[in-house]
């Protein structure tokens, strides 16, 4: 990782996802990134995935099933959201 880059997976580990979620979000954000590239804003040879990609890609996700995105707090845990 590039020195000052974001841990991208620190920063998104507090969301509550199903792996249909991930999945999703990943194929949002390597659309976006190969978009992109296509319009030749990135030079490089393979398409780029930026982190506010990831976190629109989550906020999609979170959004179609009715759960609202909150980007600065901690989400509940997966343990917690299981007793009922």
């Amino acid at each position: 990782m590039a020195q000052g880059a974001p841990d991208v997976p620190e920063l998104v580990k507090k969301y509550v996802l199903s792996g249909g979620n991930i999945e999703n979000i990943v194929h949002y954000a390597s659309i976006k990134g190969k978009k992109r590239q296509s319009e030749g804003k990135e030079e490089r040879k393979a398409p780029v995935i930026y982190l506010p990609d990831v976190i629109e890609g989550i906020r999609r996700e979170l959004g179609k099933d009715g759960i609202p995105f909150v980007e600065n707090k901690k989400a509940p845990s997966w343990d917690s959201q299981q007793q009922d």
